[in-house]
């Protein structure tokens, strides 16, 4: 479990540092990443069987560690986020799909898709439930901030 949670770091250090973000948020991006295997193992053992309602979990708390990060450290949250899912990328299984198909194996290749898709499907639901909420919380405010200032 270590092994993973330090590659899990390692592997947000390097796509941030592969995306070009600046040195003094590396350290956060690589926090980011600990916290996205973190919580996706959590979520396997504990949570659900299966992979996606774990990738989902982790991906929506992913989301939430890079927006409140992006609201103290005043960068988009885009900016810890994308280095900081990178654990959660299907990779491996997306290599054996294909993989699958140059081979002629449709059977191997239909099942690794599925779990592939999985995956994507997981991150984009987990980060677009937070991205949502924290829309949402932000347009309330503009309307509040508003009417207190017509009244």
């Amino acid at each position: 479990m270590w092994i993973q949670l330090i590659a899990g770091t390692v592997g947000a250090i390097g796509f941030g540092l592969v995306f070009g973000l600046r040195m003094k948020y590396i350290p956060v991006a690589a926090l980011g990443g600990f916290i996205c295997w973190a919580v996706y193992l959590a979520g396997v053992n504990f949570v659900a069987e299966g992979i996606f309602w774990p990738t989902v979990l982790s991906a929506a708390v992913t989301t939430l560690f890079s927006e409140l990060c992006a609201r103290v450290l005043h960068i988009p949250a885009t900016a810890i986020y994308t280095p900081a899912v990178v654990p959660l990328i299907p990779g491996s299984t997306l290599f054996y799909t294909m993989n699958a198909i140059v081979q002629n194996d449709w059977m191997e290749a239909r099942r690794m898709a599925v779990v592939t898709i999985q995956y994507a499907l997981g991150i984009a639901i987990g980060m677009s439930l937070v991205y949502a909420l924290f829309t949402m919380i932000k347009r309330s405010r503009k309307i509040i901030d508003v009417k207190q200032s017509n009244m």
